[in-house]
This record gives C-alpha cells, sequence and structure tokens, in this order.
C-alpha cells in the first residue's frame, strides 16, 4: 500500500517479511509473544516496555530462532520516549510499517474502593499511553502507508464488574480509534486503524494486577492463550480489519450486550457469579505494575491455562472458510435477535422501546480504515 491509496481496500500493507513492525509492552504477555511471531514470521521487530532487563530476554530469544529484535526500553505514558521508539525504528531500518499498541495495566476492586489516583495510572497507560504512541507513529504511517494496531478488550464494548478503570480505558481506547479512523479516511492517509478485542487471555496480566479484593484476581472463563491473540495481530498487520474479536466468550459477552444488555447486567453482577469468578482464593499480591514494572517477570503466560481460540483460527483461515462461519453466524444471529425480541426488554403492552445501542459489530469481517 502507498500512501494515499483507499484504506478500506483488503491486504494492504508489505508482506511481514518485508515489514519494521513496534510493539510495545513487549516484555511479557500478549505483547511479547506478539513480537516473538513477527520476528518468527520474518518482520524486523523493534520492542519496547518499561524493563530493559525484560526486553533483553526477548530479544535473545528471538535471536535464538534466527528473527530480528531491536530492544528500545520506553514508557507509552511518556510522549519523548514513544518518539524516540519511532524515530529509532526509522533511523536504524528506514521506516514504520506497523505499530502495535500493547502496554495494559489494571486495578480490581469496587468502583468507590479504589482510590482516584489509581484510575489516573490505569487510564494514563491503556488509554493515553495508546494515544501517545499512535500520534508518535502516524507521521511514519503515513509515510509507508502503515497499520496502526491497538490491543483492546471485549471490555471495549462490554463492561466488566470489578473492573472499572480497565473498562474506562479500553472503552475510551475504542472511540479514539473509531475517531481516527474516520479522520485518517477523510484525508484518505492510507493508515489503517484496527481494534483487537481479546477475551480473558492467559498471561501474567492478573498476576501484576492491584487488587482492593480479598483474593487475588483471576481471569473469567474460559481463558485463551496468548498466541491466539498474537496470530491475529500477526495476520491483522498484512490484512486489517476493523475490529477483531478473539475468544468465543467474547462473542457471547458482546451479544449478550448488544441484545439484552440489562439482562446480562443483572448476570454478570450475581454475588456467586461473575464477581466471585474474578477473584482466587489466595490473597492479592503485593507487587504489582502499575506505577512500575515487576523486573524479572518477562513471561508470556501467567497463573491461568490458556487454551486456543475457534475464533482466532477462523479470522487467520483462508477466506473460503471465513465465508463459511460468516454465513453460519448471520444465521445464528438473526435467530437470536428474534428470540431476544421475546425477552424481558420489552415493555408490558407495547413495542421494544429500547434506549441501548443495536449490537456491537464484534468481529466486522470489513477491512481496517
Amino acid at each position: 500500500m502507498v500512501a494515499g491509496n483507499d484504506p478500506s481496500e483488503a491486504d494492504m500493507s508489505r508482506r511481514l517479511s518485508e515489514q519494521v513492525v513496534v510493539v510495545t509492552g513487549a516484555s511479557s504477555g500478549i505483547g511479547r509473544t506478539t513480537a516473538r511471531m513477527f520476528a518468527d514470521s520474518g518482520a524486523v521487530v523493534v520492542a519496547t516496555a518499561r524493563s530493559e532487563a525484560d526486553l533483553q530476554t526477548l530479544v535473545d530469544e528471538i535471536a535464538r530462532t534466527g528473527g530480528s529484535a531491536l530492544p528500545v526500553p520506553g514508557d507509552v505514558t511518556s510522549s519523548a520516549d514513544m518518539h524516540t521508539v519511532a524515530a529509532t525504528a526509522v533511523d536504524r531500518f528506514g521506516r514504520l510499517d506497523t505499530w502495535v499498541g500493547g502496554a495494559a495495566t489494571s486495578v480490581y476492586g469496587r468502583a468507590w474502593d479504589i482510590p482516584l489516583e489509581e484510575y489516573d495510572e490505569v487510564m494514563r497507560t491503556n488509554w493515553l499511553g495508546q494515544v501517545t504512541g499512535a500520534l508518535a507513529a502516524l507521521p511514519h504511517l503515513r509515510a509507508a502507508g502503515g497499520t496502526l494496531i491497538c490491543i483492546g478488550s471485549v471490555a471495549s464494548a462490554r463492561a466488566l464488574p470489578l473492573q472499572a478503570p480497565y473498562t474506562s480505558s479500553k472503552m475510551a481506547l475504542r472511540g479514539f480509534c473509531d475517531t481516527l479512523r474516520m479522520e485518517l479516511d477523510a484525508e484518505q492517509a492510507g493508515v489503517a486503524v484496527t481494534l483487537i478485542m481479546p477475551a480473558s487471555v492467559g498471561t501474567p496480566f492478573f498476576e501484576h494486577s492491584r487488587s482492593h479484593l480479598e483474593g487475588a484476581p483471576k481471569p473469567l472463563p474460559p481463558v485463551y492463550s496468548p498466541e491466539s491473540v498474537a496470530k491475529v495481530i500477526v495476520r491483522a498487520a498484512e490484512h486489517p480489519r476493523r475490529q477483531i474479536v478473539v475468544g468465543g466468550a467474547g462473542f457471547g459477552l458482546l451479544l449478550g450486550q448488544g441484545l439484552a444488555p440489562r439482562v446480562t447486567d443483572r448476570i454478570m453482577s450475581m454475588r456467586k457469579g461473575f464477581l466471585r469468578l474474578q477473584q482466587a482464593d489466595e490473597a492479592a499480591s503485593a507487587t504489582d505494575t502499575l506505577e512500575g514494572p515487576v523486573v524479572g517477570s518477562g513471561t508470556e503466560r501467567g497463573g491461568h491455562a490458556g487454551r486456543p481460540s475457534l475464533s482466532a483460527a477462523v479470522t487467520t483461515a483462508r477466506p473460503i472458510v471465513k465465508r463459511a462461519v460468516g454465513i453460519g453466524a448471520t444465521a445464528a444471529g438473526a435467530v437470536a435477535s428474534r428470540l431476544a425480541g421475546r425477552g424481558e426488554d420489552r415493555p408490558e403492552g407495547g413495542p421494544t422501546g429500547r434506549e441501548e445501542e443495536p449490537p456491537a459489530d464484534a468481529g466486522d469481517e470489513r477491512p481496517a480504515g
């Protein structure tokens, strides 16, 4: 793709083996897995995170398998750091084709138990950190006709109890991506914007989250593998789409949000249901990444085993497979919509009268941009 082309066209980007890719939050979890997979695909990777030591272990791991990666320590909340990362990629390798925003943190607790300054820290990392990286990358992505990939969450479209700061940050990220995409389209800038929306993923994210609960935070089941998300991200660098949900559980939550949000609220707020499912029996750790890195924790997986995601397999499958699945999903959605129309969101003796937005476009098959 060259600058000025319509970013709604499919297969815009260079082949992975020709790309220069920046991955933020690359020291652990999804970011680390993504950086490794990009390198395995032949891309040149510039990896950034706060922990220089953990970045170096990633680079060493990639080098052992014949890949190429350059560590550039940086904090996503620092505009100077993100501009340095972007400029380093261009200075060393001549261009910047894909920027992946992957840094994230969280605080668990009831909304009123979480101090205001902790809301601020989460928003500065998960939302403003993504904005900071995107603004640093955009001039270079324009020049290359590249792709901006932001790692959001199912919480970008469906609120999760006990995670008010995290949910707020991920919803703000979705709003930023949608706005930026329209503005780039208006200028025919040739830059694609993709939002990745995973369900629960088995990374160290939960062990690294701050908690005001009795039990340590744990992911809502089912838990998916970090490779499931990374495969989708890597494919989006060549075949960008507007937004991609990873994990069947994520589709279920978004379907509930679209068809019966009040019923979904009640289910998720049951004290012995979703509230309890997010707390382990053991006490929460005193160590977290809210205000600084947990050095020496540069791993892809956490303490919760993850399984492959069927939706990720479909997303990365050949077009004929995706079309077949899409036809089936459309038929199932039509049936679900008809059933939901008979549900308890309908006032007595009148039309549905619902105020909520129409179903979220989870896994939208349209190209990004």
